[in-house]
């Protein structure tokens, strides 16, 4: 009786380990999309625009893999037909104000400082090549919609239905929103207002995907974030054109 005990005891150990290492090695393994992308862009002698394109290819490869890592029960689910309920529109609404209003309370009261990253000699190397306009185009779809379903693959779909699902306490939302944080950090600005500001915005993601049960409507929400913040120019010369001609 002891030793069957132990033996499944070691069995759960062995397999909370694998959870562990997988999530070590998805926030290992986001550095390496666009810093190789960036090499062979060099190596070849290509512009900005064969960046995106090689970023694109891994992160959906990236996405494929995720998607795999899904139990059946949640890969289903972003398969499986279902009308739009009017509770889900109006969360998703709100979620989404939320957080434009979360990134203006964060420019006003805690903006993130620029730091030069890992990647900006390369990036200075590729711009010798000169900038096309398919680089922008590129982004985009990278940033509305590969981004999107990669990290709701990963962070709400696999982390939250392998670490604390459904606890009472929204554990597993708490912790999928500071590895989506930890991540950022990792890929982005290593300050604590850039933990802090994507944590919160994890928090949101998470807590919507509790409430919808619904990865696809999740990267729905991801995607439409995502959009404004690609199309933050566009507002600002909208805003300026506005201003300037009819103040």
């Amino acid at each position: 009786m002891l030793g069957h005990m132990v033996l499944e005891l070691v069995n759960k150990t062995v397999e909370y380990m694998k959870k562990i290492i997988v999530v070590l090695l998805g926030l290992m393994v986001i550095l390496v999309p666009e810093r190789l992308a960036l090499f062979l862009a060099i190596w070849m002698k290509t512009g900005l625009d064969s960046v995106s394109l090689l970023v694109s290819v891994q992160l959906i490869f990236l996405s494929v893999v995720s998607y795999r890592l899904l139990d059946e029960d949640t890969q289903s689910l972003i398969w499986k037909k279902g009308r739009w309920r009017r509770k889900d529109l109006l969360v998703f609404i709100v979620a989404l104000l939320m957080m434009y209003v979360m990134i203006w309370f964060r420019n006003r009261f805690f903006p993130i400082p620029y730091i030069q990253g890992m990647n900006a000699t390369l990036y200075r190397k590729i711009s010798s090549y000169g900038v096309e306009w398919l680089y922008t185009l590129g982004n985009g779809f990278i940033l509305v919609v590969v981004t999107p379903i990669l990290e709701e693959f990963f962070h709400r779909g696999y982390v939250m239905n392998q670490f604390f699902k459904h606890s009472p306490y929204y554990l597993d939302v708490i912790f999928s929103a500071a590895l989506f944080g930890v991540g950022h950090i990792i890929l982005g600005t290593p300050h604590f207002n850039t933990f802090l500001f994507y944590s919160l915005f994890g928090l949101i993601m998470g807590g919507f995907y509790r409430f919808s049960n619904s990865l696809k409507w999740t990267i729905c929400l991801h995607a439409c974030w995502n959009l404004g913040i690609f199309l933050t120019p566009v507002w600002i010369f909208i805003y300026n054109w506005f201003y300037f001609t009819f103040r």
